[in-house]
C-alpha cells in the first residue's frame, strides 16, 4: 500500500468508526427517550387508575370490594394490585386525610354540580360535617400547578354559594410520592 491508501484507510475506518459511535449514542439516546416515556405513561396510568380507585371508595371499609370490583372487570391488573392499594391506602390512611374517609361525613365524590351560571363542576370529593362545613379535596399526579389551586379556589367559592363552609380545599398529588398541599 502506498502511503495515500494507507491514509484513506485509516480515513475510511476513522469515518466508519465515527459513524457507528453516532449511530449507536442516538440509539442508546432513543432508548433512554422511550424508557423515559414509557415510565411517563405508567406513572400517568397509575395517577389515573388511582383516581378512579378513589372516585369509588367512601370508606376505608370500601377498599378491598372497589379493588375486587376492578380486578374482576379487568381494569386493574394482579401486576399493578400491589402498588395502587400501597398508593390508595397511604391516602385513605394518613393522618391529615383519614377523618375524610371515616362512616361519620357525607361523602360526594366526582359529583356533579351545576352553578349559577349553568356550568358544571366535579370535585373529586366533597366532605359534608354536620354543621353544614366542608372539605375539598381533589386527586392530581405531577407536581403543584397554579391551575390546580384556581381550580379548588373556582370549586371552593361555588360551594360556598350553595350554603357550606369550606374550611380546607386540598390538593393531593400521589405521583411520585404522597404529597398533600392545602390552598
Amino acid at each position: 500500500l502506498t502511503f495515500l491508501e494507507a491514509y484513506l484507510v485509516c480515513v475510511a475506518g476513522a469515518i466508519f468508526s465515527a459513524a457507528i459511535f453516532y449511530f449507536m449514542s442516538e440509539y442508546f439516546m432513543i432508548k433512554a427517550h422511550n424508557k423515559r416515556k414509557l415510565k411517563y405513561k405508567e406513572a400517568i396510568e397509575k395517577g389515573n387508575l388511582v383516581h378512579l380507585l378513589l372516585s369509588r371508595i367512601f370508606t376505608e371499609s370500601d377498599i378491598e370490594a372497589t379493588f375486587n370490583h376492578f380486578m374482576n372487570i379487568g381494569v386493574v391488573s394482579s401486576k399493578q394490585k400491589n402498588a395502587l392499594l400501597q398508593a390508595v391506602g397511604d391516602i385513605v390512611s394518613h393522618p391529615d386525610l383519614s377523618l375524610y374517609y371515616s362512616s361519620d361525613v357525607t361523602i360526594f365524590n366526582e359529583k356533579e354540580i351545576i352553578t349559577s351560571g349553568g356550568k358544571i363542576i366535579i370535585p373529586d370529593r366533597l366532605v359534608v360535617f354536620e354543621d353544614q362545613t366542608s372539605v375539598i379535596i381533589d386527586y392530581k399526579t405531577g407536581v403543584f400547578n397554579d391551575k390546580h389551586k384556581l381550580q379548588l379556589m373556582n370549586y371552593a367559592e361555588i360551594i360556598e354559594e350553595m350554603g357550606y363552609k369550606v374550611m380546607k380545599k386540598l390538593l393531593v398529588y400521589t405521583n411520585p410520592t404522597l404529597q398533600i398541599k392545602e390552598c
